[in-house]
């Protein structure tokens, strides 16, 4: 997994889907937009960089510890001109 985008590569990375990877945990947090629809706002790490991600689809599935690893994959796109990664899947990996 490659997380430690330059913008060349993050531009070139938009819109691919990352396939199921052990990431880091580094933080998630439970908001809620402006239209009121609760997401999860995270960041995954691995030794090439972090990333922040988002979920839109709240489950169990998405509940894991911080600090611990977590299997992840979604839609890379891009954020205020960085790239994020659309979570569809996430669980913990002991």
């Amino acid at each position: 997994a490659v997380l430690g985008f330059t913008d060349t590569a993050s531009r070139q990375m938009i819109q691919e889907w990352t396939e199921p990877a052990n990431y880091l945990l580094r933080s998630a947090k439970k908001q809620q937009s402006k239209a009121g629809k609760d997401y999860l706002l995270a960041t995954l790490e691995d030794n090439s960089g972090s990333i922040r991600c988002v979920a839109w689809n709240l489950s169990s599935e998405m509940d894991a510890e911080i600090g611990l690893p977590v299997l992840a994959s979604g839609k890379v796109e891009e954020y205020q001109g960085g790239p994020q990664i659309s979570l569809i899947r996430r669980r913990q990996t002991r």
